[in-house]
Parts: C-alpha cells; structure tokens; sequence
C-alpha cells in the first residue's frame, strides 16, 4: 500500500496490518515518539504498555497497573491495591488491610 499502514482485519485479540504490501502482526514491539513502549504476546495474551513511570500490564488471568511506587493488581479472586508499607487486599474473606497505622473517619483502628 505504497508503505502506508491500514487496519485490514480485526480478530478477537488481533489487529492486523497491511505495511508496504506486508501483513505483520500487530503483536510486534511498538515504541512511540514519546518513548510510550507497548507490545502484545500472542501466545501468552499479555499485553504491556510503558509510558515513564506508569506500566500496565495484563493477561486473561490478571491486569497489573503501576504508578512510581503505588500499584494495583487485580484477578478474578482479589484486588490489591499497594503504595510502599501500606496495601489493601479485597477478596472473599473480606477487606484486609496491612501497614503501620489503619484508621476509619480519622479514629486509629490499628494496634499503635
């Protein structure tokens, strides 16, 4: 297509592209002009993206979301929300809470 790129197909999961009279995956390794990364594995379905100190990633299974030190990670079990000591756990059981200090409208709850 005289080195345009075209969407010509869309699959469940799939994208693909017509470049130069090539079909190429788009699960290729992409880099961005400002420096944004991404990428799709096919055989594992995960899918990465990076844009400085933010990530996310996810699969069938699990989708990891990452901003400098705080994160979330959730499944079809829990949801984790962490930053540093102090993370939230939210599953069947209930809600789980760890770190140095836990308090409810402003009264401490936790064992000082």
């Amino acid at each position: 297509v005289g080195g345009r790129a075209g969407i010509v197909g869309v699959g469940v999961g799939a994208v693909w592209m017509a470049t130069a009279g090539q079909r190429r995956h788009a699960g290729d390794r992409r880099r961005h002009q400002d420096g944004t990364q991404s990428d799709y594995d096919d055989a594992s379905h995960t899918f990465n993206w990076v844009n400085g100190p933010t990530t996310v990633s996810g699969s069938r299974e699990q989708v990891d979301i990452k901003v400098g030190a705080a994160s979330l990670t959730m499944n079809a079990q829990s949801i984790t929300l962490q930053i540093g000591g102090t993370s939230l756990l939210l599953d069947a059981g209930g809600a789980h809470f760890s770190g140095p200090v836990v308090d409810h409208q402003g009264r401490v709850i936790s064992p000082r």
